[in-house]
């Protein structure tokens, strides 16, 4: 029996019918006539009663089709399984923090798709620690994130540019009117940060402990 003989047969099966069969499998009436004839001689099973135009299985064909039915399931989960894996080579699964992403996703998008139009982006706004650990997770591919390469032994790092942070307060502040300010200035000031998922608030709070011990 040949794949195309199990497809036709099941089509044949679900519809009870040559003709819708035919039309479901966009080919001619004739060409699965002859499949399920060819199919019963080869077999040597009657696998369908006709009545009229209507087509009910026999035992050995109710039999048949329940062993055909996983099979073509299975076929279609690995054509599946090969699409993800196709897609899935040619995907890069990215995380690029806010306040990094404003200014590297319009490079990125505009340079890279340019470069490798065959390869898909899929962009995620994530902080530093979220974004490693999913990493970690096999959930990315890569991260771009403001902070060391002491997170994880498990992650390669490359390190792309320094930056600095700053401190802004409003004009009437009495830190406003200095030119530099040092840790111990700020450590006991109230700050807005971003949430707990970015390296940025990790890494100033380890500075302000660092100022008061």
């Amino acid at each position: 029996m040949t794949l195309t003989q199990m497809r036709y047969f099941y089509e044949v099966c679900k519809w009870r019918s040559i003709t819708k069969a035919a039309a479901s499998l966009h080919i001619s009436q004739p060409a699965v006539s002859i499949a399920m004839a060819d199919l019963e001689k080869e077999s040597g099973l009657n696998l369908f009663r006709r009545e009229g135009k209507k087509l009910s299985l026999t035992e050995d064909g109710s039999l048949l089709l329940s062993k055909i039915t996983p099979i073509l399931a299975n076929l279609q989960q690995l054509d599946r399984d090969i699409k993800d894996m196709a897609q899935n080579k040619n995907l890069i699964r990215l995380a690029v923090p806010l306040q990094i992403g404003v200014q590297l996703l319009p490079t990125l998008f505009r340079d890279f798709k340019n470069l490798y139009p065959e390869i898909e982006l899929e962009v995620v706004e994530a902080g530093g620690i979220d974004s490693l650990r999913m990493i970690e997770n096999e959930e990315l591919d890569l991260a771009v994130t403001n902070y060391d390469d002491s997170f994880s032994p498990n992650l390669h790092y490359r390190k792309l540019f320094k930056s600095e942070a700053c401190f802004c307060t409003y004009p009437d502040h009495p830190l406003a009117q200095k030119k530099y300010v040092d840790t111990k200035d700020i450590a006991n000031e109230p700050l807005v940060l971003l949430n707990g998922g970015f390296f940025v608030n990790r890494l100033i709070y380890q500075n302000f402990q660092q100022a008061l011990t």
